[in-house]
């Protein structure tokens, strides 16, 4: 918390017009902790061949934010490389396969 004290004053005499008044401010936490994966590194193995939707692995990351202000410490997984093999649900952390029919000696 932190104390802001005021007080009005008349700008030509500089003199105060109002007593002082105190001021608790909170500051809210913005997002200063990134997440966290608990189990990391993971390992994963796909079979070939396996169909879209193939389950993967979960992978599960927590956030020290404080979660009662906005959305910092809400972990939204996403993948930025790997597309459009895997797919991640964004809210479980579900990998799956996205393509049917995945063969490693078959390239496109």
């Amino acid at each position: 918390f932190y104390v802001l004290r005021a007080q009005a004053v008349d700008t030509e005499t500089r003199r105060p017009v109002e007593p002082e008044s105190e001021f608790i401010i909170k500051v809210q936490d913005i997002n200063d902790n990134e997440p966290r994966f608990l189990d990391g590194p993971y390992v994963a193995k796909v079979p070939e061949m396996s169909p879209a939707g193939s389950f993967v692995i979960q992978i599960t990351a927590t956030d020290a934010d404080d979660p009662t202000y906005g959305n910092s410490a809400r972990v939204v997984y996403s993948i930025l490389q790997g597309q459009p093999y895997f797919s991640v649900d964004p809210k479980t952390g579900i990998i799956r396969t996205a393509l049917a029919n995945m063969d490693r000696e078959v390239k496109e």
